[in-house]
This record gives structure tokens, C-alpha cells and sequence, in this order.
């Protein structure tokens, strides 16, 4: 993290300038992202059924206040500048540490880091970063954890306990997680939903949720993979696949399955809708929606369209 460890340096030999000068750029920086808000975690109930428990339900997370990642760059380039904050910055000189407390925002282009602490290993470029720890991805992906270690670029790293609010909302949280190139997020007994949680008893689990023994986000593909997944409703678990994929919120066009639907009817009694988006060609595409009741046959839905 060469820019870090200069920029530290440089403020500590001439902090009655630099120091002023440095707040200036932070707050006036444009495109800079500020605070995200703290995660409330209100795990639902867990289900313990195939793999002796130790999965919470989906974690709910506040996003009034996450900041909006900064523009897209590419930070391949290790020189590229870092710009940072923090109440207080020390140095460990028999461990070759840089130590950031307090308030601890790290820029480094299209990335932001924000922890209570911060700590740098200037031997193995390693940051681990502690307490309230929020990443913002340019996708404008938030992981949220109490634990991070990560490349000085901030692109690799693992993560413990993480929690994943998507651009779309939805919700992803793990026992752990491996961060890969900036790129491919790994998620070790994980569960996803796109539901919001009760109100009045956040601990009840969703309408409906998947858990999986390995869940991974791949960004370049612009697909999110389940292995060994289990579907649940109302946190009973309804069907097992050992394969699952969808394609992941930045995706506007792909085929695939879409997400599933419940309704109760007098008529019908309860409903669930399987819908299938197929793209045909650029200007045309269909979805197939399968449905299944309890007091009917199965049936189905046909929606073809042409621009």
C-alpha cells in the first residue's frame, strides 16, 4: 500500500499544513462517498435441519444513509493514490504496523473502506480492518462485517461473518466470505432473500429464503451460484437442489428462472408460480409461469412479447 504508507509519513513530518490540507481534499473531493449508516443485525431464526444449525436468518440491513459507491475506475494500477481519514494514525515500528483508530474511511478509486480500526502490514500489504466495517463496491454493493482482511487495493481478502446488501436490495448473509480479484465473491453457509423482514418481529424468518453451502457471486459473469441450496418458506424448508443459479441484480435481460411468487385463493388455496424468462433475440422475449395449487390441477402462463 505504498500510497497509504506515503501519505502517513509525509502528514506526521508536516502536520500543522498537511493535516488541513488533507480534511480539505476528503470533504471536498468530488464523487467521494461519505459514511454508510451501521447495519442493524436482526437475524431470523436459523434452521438447523441438513446441517447442524450454525446458519442465521437473513440479517437486516439498514440502508437509509449507505453512501453511493464512486465512479467506476480501473485499480489494477497498484500506484494509484489512497486517500484516507482517521481520528488517530500510529505506528508499530517492530512490526512494520500503520495503525488508523477512530472514524477510519479509506478511498482508494472506486472503493471505500470505513472501520473503527484500521491496521496495515507494510511487509505483507495486508489491511485488516475491525469494528463497523463497511465496504462499498462501484457496483454499489455493500459488505458488511465485524472483521476484514484485504489486499492493500482492497479488490481480495476474507471476510468473517459477512453480510452483502445488493444494488437491488436483496440480502445476503454467510458464516464467511472470500473476496477474489475484485470480482468473484465466495460465501460459505449462506442465505439469500429479496424479502423484507417483518416489522413488528424482525426475528421471524422470510416469506422466502434459499440456503446454501456455498453461494458465489461472480461479477464478471453477472450470475449468483448455489450448491447444495434449500429452499424455504416461512422457514420451513420445501425443496433441495444440489445446482442453482440466477442472474445477479445488474443483469436487465437474461433467460432464466425468475423468482418465485405465493398467493392463497378460496378458490385455488395456495399458489406458488415458478416463472421462466426466455430471451429470444434482442427486440423479443417470453416468460413461462408454471403455477401449482393445493386444491387444483397444475396449469400455466404464457407472455410473449416483441418490441
Amino acid at each position: 500500500m505504498p500510497g497509504f504508507r506515503r501519505l502517513v509519513a509525509t502528514a506526521l513530518i508536516q502536520a500543522p499544513v498537511l493535516a488541513l490540507a488533507f480534511v480539505l481534499t476528503l470533504v471536498l473531493a468530488p464523487g467521494v462517498p461519505r459514511a454508510a449508516a451501521a447495519p442493524a443485525l436482526l437475524p431470523s431464526s436459523g434452521y438447523g435441519g441438513g446441517y447442524g444449525g450454525g446458519y442465521g436468518g437473513v440479517a437486516a440491513i439498514a440502508v437509509d444513509g449507505v453512501g453511493e459507491a464512486a465512479a467506476p475506475a480501473d485499480s489494477n494500477d497498484r500506484t494509484l493514490p489512497i486517500q484516507f481519514s482517521a481520528d488517530e494514525v500510529g505506528f508499530d515500528d517492530e512490526r512494520d504496523l500503520v495503525v488508523a483508530r477512530g472514524n477510519v474511511e479509506i478511498i482508494r478509486l472506486d472503493r471505500t473502506l470505513y472501520a473503527d480500526t484500521v491496521t496495515y502490514n507494510q511487509v505483507t500489504a495486508v489491511v485488516t480492518a475491525t469494528g463497523n466495517v463497511r465496504l462499498i463496491e462501484p457496483t454499489g454493493d455493500v459488505y458488511f462485517a465485524d472483521t476484514m482482511e484485504l489486499t492493500d487495493d482492497l479488490r481480495s481478502g476474507f471476510i468473517d461473518t459477512v453480510r452483502l446488501l445488493m444494488k437491488d436490495k436483496t440480502r445476503v448473509a454467510a458464516s464467511s466470505g472470500e473476496r477474489v480479484d475484485g470480482s468473484k465473491t465466495i460465501m460459505n453457509r449462506a442465505v439469500f432473500s429479496p424479502c423484507n423482514l417483518c416489522k413488528e418481529d424482525p426475528t421471524r424468518p422470510p416469506l422466502w429464503q434459499l440456503k446454501a453451502v456455498r453461494v458465489v457471486h461472480d461479477q464478471e459473469r453477472k450470475e449468483i451460484v448455489y450448491r447444495d441450496a434449500t429452499m424455504e418458506i416461512f422457514g420451513v424448508p420445501i425443496a433441495y437442489t444440489p445446482y442453482f443459479a440466477h442472474p445477479d441484480p445488474t443483469v436487465k435481460r437474461k433467460s432464466g428462472f425468475l423468482a418465485p411468487t405465493f398467493t392463497t385463493s378460496d378458490d385455488f388455496g395456495f399458489i406458488v408460480r415458478t416463472p421462466y424468462y426466455w430471451v429470444l433475440r434482442d427486440y423479443e422475449d417470453m416468460t413461462i409461469e408454471p403455477f401449482f395449487t393445493t386444491k387444483e390441477n397444475p396449469g400455466g402462463l404464457l407472455e410473449y412479447r416483441r418490441q
